[in-house]
């Protein structure tokens, strides 16, 4: 339990904290907060994040990475940094005006392809399996980038590939055209999606 000391002129605050379980509690009176038995609620949360076991974590920090401005009405629409097994470092996004950034580690940007959709419904989605970087967006083709090489993702996946996972050493993805249907790479093959024996 700690309380505020009382300071000549102010009005007396106390805080009583046993646990946060009861989370964020902005509806309930301050009278009927302050008569609980124990309190397990915050009436004010600020840079901070509640774990799944009631605790109180400080929010996580946030650091601009790029000097130069992606355009002034550029949404970024997914991004990832990617972590080559070298140690190289890679900050890629997705733009609303139809591009595949890498940011730089300088602040700069380069543009890793253009022409891709802006429609408004665009986010971009990113995997990553033995050094290869997996981007889809849901309305063109699915990418590949290599850290080197950027291309269209080879061995026919489907054509508008929009959720991207890797598990199992495999490749899952969703597409537009058949929302309901899960298509998945060849094992330890992420660029041959053509298998059906390979289940």
């Amino acid at each position: 339990m700690a309380t505020a000391a009382l300071v000549f002129g102010q009005r007396f605050k106390s805080y009583r904290v046993d646990t946060f379980v009861g989370g964020l509690d902005v509806k309930t009176t301050k009278l009927r907060l302050s008569r609980l038995k124990h309190g397990n609620r915050l009436t004010a949360a600020s840079n901070m994040l509640l774990t799944t076991e009631g605790g109180v974590t400080k929010r996580f920090g946030k650091v601009a990475i790029n000097t130069v401005t992606l355009g002034a009405t550029v949404q970024i629409k997914g991004g990832i940094q990617f972590r080559l097994s070298s140690g190289t470092d890679y900050q890629v996004v997705g733009t609303s005006d139809g591009r595949v950034v890498r940011i730089n580690t300088d602040g700069t940007t380069s543009n890793l392809a253009t022409g891709k959709s802006t429609n408004g419904a665009v986010r971009y989605r990113f995997a990553v399996y033995n050094d290869l970087l997996h981007i889809t967006n849901g309305f063109d083709a699915p990418m590949t980038w290599d850290g080197t090489t950027f291309a269209n993702m080879a061995g026919s996946p489907p054509a508008t590939g929009r959720v991207v996972v890797m598990h199992g050493n495999r490749a899952f993805m969703t597409a537009t055209a058949v929302p309901s249907r899960l298509y998945w790479s060849k094992l330890n093959n992420t660029l041959d999606w053509t298998g059906t024996t390979d289940a």
